[in-house]
């Protein structure tokens, strides 16, 4: 069941109109979600700026086209050294 929902304005893109719905429904609903699941169309800088900003984790699906936003997250975690830890 869809907790809720946002009207596309004329004008905007859909990333747009899935922030302001993001803005809105965590302060209805603190405890609705922990992680917002994108498709590569929302793969972009103000999309994971404003998730990560809200300390909410993303999980987004690349497609074909959009491969290169993986090769620059790959080369990232290269310079990062890994850690051990538990789940």
């Amino acid at each position: 069941m869809p907790l809720d929902h946002e009207v596309h304005r004329r004008g905007e893109d859909e990333v747009a109109t899935a922030v302001r719905l993001l803005e809105r429904v965590p302060v209805l609903y603190p405890r609705a979600f922990d992680l917002v699941l994108a498709d590569a169309l929302y793969a972009e800088a103000p999309f994971f700026k404003f998730l990560l900003a809200h300390r909410n984790h993303e999980l987004v699906v690349f497609k074909d086209e959009r491969r290169n936003l993986y090769q620059d997250a790959a080369g990232l975690f290269d310079s990062e050294p890994p850690t051990s830890g538990t789940f």
